[in-house]
C-alpha cells in the first residue's frame, strides 16, 4: 500500500490554526511515494527549535481527526539541516503510523522574517467571497494604519479582476490617487459578500519606488519598504485592496535544479531571469502580464509589472493591456476552519 503523504501548514500567529513560536513556518506539498518510515527531509532549518509544533494537517490522519494535531518534532542532526524526526505516537495508533508520512518545507525568509508560499505548486488556495484565492504568506508587523502592528495573513485573488485594465487612466504613478486603487476599494471592493467584506483589515502598504529594472527579489523588498520616490509622491498608502509586490512575485519561486532558490533571489528579475526561476514561481502566469504596486522612483508615470515572460519591467501607468489580481490583508482575528488547501477542497475561513 502506498503510504499518505499529510500536507501540514504549520504558521504563526493567531491567523491560522497553528504556530511554531516566534517568527517561522513551514508548508508541504502532497505526493505519493513508497518511502518507509515517518521521517521526513528538510531543507535549511538552521536552529530553529521544533519541539512541540502543531501540525494542522489536510488530509484526516484518522476519522474524523482533521485539524490540529500535536505531535513532538526533534532534531537528530547536530548540523540543524538535514533529517528530523516526528513522532506520531501520541495521536496515531500503531497499526497507522507506517502508512503515514508529513513532509515540512522551510518557508520563512531570514532577511525580510515573513512567511512565504515557495513550493511550486503549492497547496494553498481559498475559499473567499465565493471565489478562490491563494496565500502569499504570513507577513510580520503588518501596520493597520493605527500603529498596531499584528501578524496578518497576506492573500492573492486566483483569477484576475479585468485582464486588461490601466493602472492610472491619468497615467500618474501615485498609488494614492491612481483610477485602479479607487475602483478596486470601491466598486470591487462593494461587491464582496458579508461575512467576507468584514475580514478585510486596513492596511499600511508601502509604496517605495525602484530605479531601475535589474533588480532582484531581495533589492526589490528593501526599496518597497524605502522612502525613496519621485518627487512629491506619498511613501505609503492605509487601505484595504491593492496589488502584489515585485518581490512577493520573486520571494513565490521554489528555485529549480540548475537555479536554486538561493541563486533566484539574488539574480535580477530583469533582463535575464532563469526561467527555472519563473516556471517554479505559482504567482507566474505565462499568458498574462500582471501590474505591480511599485512605481519608478525616477519618473511621474512608470509602474513596474510582472511579464508574461517571466520578467518584471516598467510600463506606463495609463497602459490597459495589463491584468490585475486583488490583493488584501486578512484582520488578525480570522481564522482557517476547514479544508485541504487544495484547488477542489479550498482552506475555508471564519471570524
Amino acid at each position: 500500500m502506498k503510504k499518505q503523504t499529510i500536507i501540514a501548514l504549520a504558521v504563526i500567529g493567531v491567523l491560522l490554526v497553528a504556530t511554531i513560536g516566534a517568527t517561522f513556518a513551514y508548508f508541504a506539498s502532497s505526493s505519493q511515494n513508497d518511502d518507509a518510515g515517518i521521517n521526513a527531509e528538510t531543507e535549511e532549518l538552521g536552529s530553529i527549535l521544533l519541539d512541540g509544533t502543531k501540525v494542522f494537517t489536510s488530509y484526516d490522519l484518522l476519522p474524523g481527526q482533521m485539524g490540529v494535531q500535536e505531535f513532538t518534532i526533534e532534531k537528530n542532526s547536530d548540523t540543524g539541516n538535514g533529517i528530523y524526526e516526528i513522532d506520531l505516537e501520541a495521536n496515531v495508533p500503531e497499526e497507522f503510523r507506517s502508512d503515514i508520512e508529513i513532509l515540512l518545507y522551510k518557508t520563512t525568509d531570514l532577511d525580510t522574517n515573513n512567511v512565504t508560499v515557495n513550493v511550486a505548486d503549492p497547496s494553498n488556495y481559498v475559499s473567499f467571497n465565493g471565489e478562490l484565492w491563494r496565500i502569499i504568506g504570513v507577513f510580520n508587523n503588518i501596520d493597520d494604519g493605527t500603529d498596531t502592528k499584528e501578524t496578518r495573513l497576506k492573500i492573492i485573488r486566483d483569477k484576475p479582476y479585468s485582464e486588461s485594465i490601466a493602472w492610472d487612466t491619468d497615467n500618474v504613478n501615485d498609488w494614492t490617487t491612481a483610477s485602479l486603487q479607487e475602483e478596486l476599494n470601491t466598486t470591487y471592493l462593494n461587491s464582496i459578500q458579508s461575512p467576507y467584506k468584514e475580514m478585510i483589515g486596513n492596511a499600511k502598504w508601502n509604496l517605495g519606488g525602484n530605479d531601475v529594472r535589474e533588480t532582484n527579489a531581495k533589492e526589490y523588498y528593501t526599496r518597497e519598504r524605502g522612502t525613496t520616490v519621485y518627487s512629491g509622491r506619498p511613501t505609503e498608502w492605509i487601505g484595504k485592496i491593492a496589488l502584489i509586490y515585485p518581490s512577493d512575485y520573486g520571494y513565490a519561486t521554489s528555485g529549480g535544479r540548475t537555479s536554486e532558490r538561493s541563486s533566484c533571489l539574488e539574480t535580477d528579475l530583469y533582463p535575464s531571469y532563469p526561467s527555472e526561476c519563473y516556471n517554479n514561481s505559482w504567482l507566474y502566469d505565462s499568458t498574462l502580464a500582471q501590474w505591480t504596486l511599485t512605481p519608478d522612483s525616477t519618473d511621474l508615470n512608470v509602474v513596474f509589472s510582472i511579464g508574461s515572460a517571466g520578467l518584471v519591467y516598467s510600463n506606463i501607468a495609463r497602459s490597459t493591456i495589463r491584468a490585475v489580481f486583488p490583493v488584501l490583508y486578512l484582520s488578525s482575528n480570522v481564522k482557517i476552519t476547514g479544508g485541504d488547501g487544495s484547488e477542489s477542497n479550498p482552506f475555508t475561513l471564519s471570524l
